[in-house]
């Protein structure tokens, strides 16, 4: 008499075959996958926003976390607060605005001095704001752009042109031209410092004589 094993379906088996298993093999689905871990990281993300917003010590509770302030964090928080303002709830776009603060303040600083300038540029609202920055900087500013290797301009163009490649959207052009802009006002502001240090050094040898 034919037998049919468990588990695969209708049909005929010979009696000596009736050992023979059937394995189903799930097939990864590599869309789904990043779907949920998009899902699980957008969890974690809010989790954490709402322990920031109910935290008395916003900065106290992101350094506790100050792992988990990822660039999705802030992304995910970002929209949150986007959506808050759209739908004209001020008190709680207030909110956030204090807890994203407070955990911008954490991250920036645990990042190497070049990257808290260039965050700060592009974070300035304008023109007026960068150029204050750059005033207020001095010359340790100018060192900042100079220390390793002129590791800030190579990271500048390395976000630049992430930007670039970037699908169209209402942000993309601004922030090219903020980008682009603060590469010539650090240039010059390079070039400047290295002149009147030329101009010293100059004036050091002449005085020598």
């Amino acid at each position: 008499m034919p037998i049919v094993p468990q588990g695969c379906g209708a049909g005929r088996v010979q009696a000596h075959r009736a050992t023979t298993r059937c394995h189903a093999t799930a097939v990864p689905d590599p869309a789904a996958a990043r779907l949920d871990g998009a899902r699980v990281t957008q969890l974690r993300a809010t989790e954490l926003l709402a322990k920031l917003l109910e935290a008395s010590d916003p900065t106290g509770e992101a350094r506790q976390h100050v792992e988990s302030l990822t660039e999705d964090f802030f992304m995910t928080s970002s929209t949150y607060l986007t959506l808050a303002r759209k739908e004209g709830n001020a008190d709680v776009a207030s909110r956030l605005e204090r807890a994203l603060s407070a955990a911008w303040a954490v991250k920036q600083a645990t990042m190497r001095p070049e990257l808290q300038l260039l965050n700060g540029l592009v974070r300035a609202e304008s023109d007026a704001a960068r150029r204050q920055m750059y005033v207020s900087g001095g010359s340790d500013l100018v060192d900042t752009l100079r220390m390793n290797d002129r590791w800030f301009f190579s990271m500048l163009e390395r976000m630049t042109n992430d930007v670039e490649r970037q699908p169209p959207n209402p942000g993309k052009a601004q922030l090219l031209t903020r980008l682009r802009s603060i590469k010539k006002e650090a240039e010059a502001l390079e070039k400047q410092a290295a002149r009147q240090q030329a101009q010293q050094d100059k004036g050091q040898k002449g005085g020598a004589k």
